[in-house]
């Protein structure tokens, strides 16, 4: 019996390409958020409880952004795999409108009204003061954060990955020296604690921004003509909407619906969000393996369809999830090893840490088939044109069982922190099982391309 699908050695290289990059983008941006968490996470448990409130917020926000960038890399990979480079010009500058849209609502809300937005997520006052101050204070880089995203991940539909790689990585530097300058006071600058966080994750957002457009401005592909404007017609606006409404709604309703997981969880108590805020962004380190392979995936199924090649389409996805298997065990038995390591930098109360020992092992699960829905629903269903499906898939247990169930367990029932991330658990294991039948199925493969004059 095979490992691989015959004749796959040949995507592999491809696909380590693409992959790579974009799970070191990944865990570069991840750090950000653990770098904020741990240097924050030294200032006690409120300060941690709050920044971890303001950060479902900019989870919502995140989500949006996603959508908007994952449909952008999707359509453009296939008229870049169709060789179509003007249409993919035109696309560019419609991913970037949409980042604008999505940038200035969320500036809005956070400047209009923080309390009542993180309000929804906890009701202790002290967290509710201090997670409103921090998203206020970082709102000025929702615009250049929205439209640095989506046209990296743009760029990474025409196998662009190194970009977005390095500027994570600057945006790390960044926010890491301004978090021990202006957290902690050092070089003549005064302590500003939380305040000092929400101002370097904030300069760090806007100067990622500005590489990116002095990296538009001199490329050589020049992807982002002025003179492209102009040429964006009617029906090219309308299938780009068309595409990117699935997708949109998906991310959205998916965030909006694990974002209220944190209702109940926000008023478990302060050992219980510290356990959540713990568990959440080491999850999410643990989760670049699978995240990347998943946008490698759909870029290069996006490709494939676009140029017609439906049977090379079909061994990437029958390779991806083998792959899939593999990555997962291997992330999932590193949390196992090194989240008990990764707790002690917290300073947190015993029964967090309790909490947290617990939480560990049904993370490790977490981690093994959150890699396989990524790389089923992103990677293949996503790449290869079937986003409703993979927005029906997503959403199907999420919002009529497991959220419910977790108001339930742990607003009426008392159920500790750690059943109620089971909850999240099980919403991942019940999906994965209908995106498999669909995989097999072969239905997902549609191209999306069309001719616009």
């Amino acid at each position: 019996m095979r490992l691989f699908p015959e004749n796959s050695t040949k995507f592999i290289p491809g696909l380590v390409a693409l992959a790579l990059p974009v799970m070191f983008q990944n865990l570069l941006s991840t750090a950000v958020t653990v770098a904020d968490n741990a240097m924050v996470g030294v200032l006690g448990e409120a300060p941690l409880s709050g920044v971890t409130v303001a950060n479902q917020v900019f989870f919502v926000f995140m989500l949006f952004t996603i959508g908007a960038a994952s449909a952008a890399s999707v359509i453009i990979s296939q008229y870049w795999g169709k060789g179509d480079r003007p249409t993919v010009r035109r696309l560019f500058w419609l991913s970037a409108a949409a980042a604008l849209v999505i940038g200035l609502l969320f500036t809005v809300l956070s400047l209009a009204c923080p309390e009542a937005v993180v309000g929804i997520y906890a009701d202790d006052p002290e967290l509710v003061a201090i997670a409103a101050r921090y998203l206020r204070l970082v709102a000025p880089a929702h615009i250049p954060f929205a439209l640095a995203f989506i046209l990296m991940s743009a760029l990474r539909g025409t196998e662009q990955v190194q970009i977005g790689m390095w500027l994570s990585a600057f945006s790390l530097v960044v926010n890491l020296f301004l978090n021990w300058v202006l957290i902690y006071g050092n070089l003549g600058m005064p302590a500003l604690g939380v305040d000092g966080a929400a101002y370097a994750t904030a300069a760090a957002r806007i100067a990622q921004f500005v590489l990116l457009a002095v990296y538009f401005a001199c490329s050589r592909e020049k992807l982002m003509r002025f003179g492209e404007i102009r040429r964006i017609s009617v029906p090219l606006t309308k299938a780009y909407l068309r595409e990117m409404a699935p997708i949109l709604v998906n991310e959205c309703l998916w965030g909006l619906g694990t974002s209220m997981y944190m209702v109940p969880i926000g008023r478990m108590g302060t050992d219980a969000v510290s356990a959540y805020s713990m568990i959440a962004a080491f999850k999410d380190i643990m989760l670049i393996g699978g995240m990347g392979l998943g946008h490698g995936v759909s870029v290069m199924i996006g490709m494939a369809m676009g140029a017609g090649r439906r049977d090379e389409a079909l061994t990437m996805a029958k390779l991806s999830i083998v792959l899939g298997v593999l990555c997962g065990v291997v992330f999932s038995a590193v949390s196992l090893l090194l989240f008990p390591v990764y707790m002690t930098f917290y300073n947190v109360s015993d029964q967090a840490l309790e909490y947290g020992r617990i939480m560990n092992w049904i993370m490790s699960v977490h981690i093994l088939i959150s890699a396989l829905n990524f790389i089923c629903i992103v990677g293949i269903l996503r790449g290869g044109g079937d986003g409703r499906t993979a927005l029906l898939i997503d959403l199907m247990f999420l919002w009529p069982l497991c959220v419910p169930l977790s108001f339930l367990g742990g607003l009426v029932f008392g159920w500790p922190v750690y059943v109620v991330y089971g909850i999240i658990v099980l919403d991942e294991v019940l999906k994965f099982i209908f995106a498999c039948r669909r995989v097999r199925s072969g239905k997902w493969m549609r191209n999306m391309t069309r001719e616009f004059a």
